[in-house]
């Protein structure tokens, strides 16, 4: 994935400020590496306000990747694009 140029529309949601975020400091990413690493910082954010005390800390980032997933997919052609070398 890469970052749209001009596209104008801001993140709505914490997973797509990471995303966005990502591709601007590394530029190109590929797609299941850019929906495993947004899925590791939500479950970062979450430990950090406390999701350790609860059973998200046995969970691991698993439990982020498909909100990671469908997030990624509904802003794909609005604030990133596929590229030809993603997969």
């Amino acid at each position: 994935m890469r970052l749209l140029p001009g596209s104008g529309r801001r993140a709505a949601t914490p997973a797509e400020q990471h995303a966005l975020a990502m591709l601007a400091r590394e530029g190109a990413v590929p797609r299941r590496q850019l929906v495993n690493r947004v899925a590791h910082e939500l479950y970062c954010e979450q430990l950090r306000r406390g999701g350790w005390r609860v059973e998200i800390g046995f969970m691991g980032d698993a439990l982020f990747r498909a909100d990671a997933e469908r997030v990624i997919a509904g802003a794909e052609g609005a604030l990133w694009m596929l590229y030809a070398h993603s997969e």
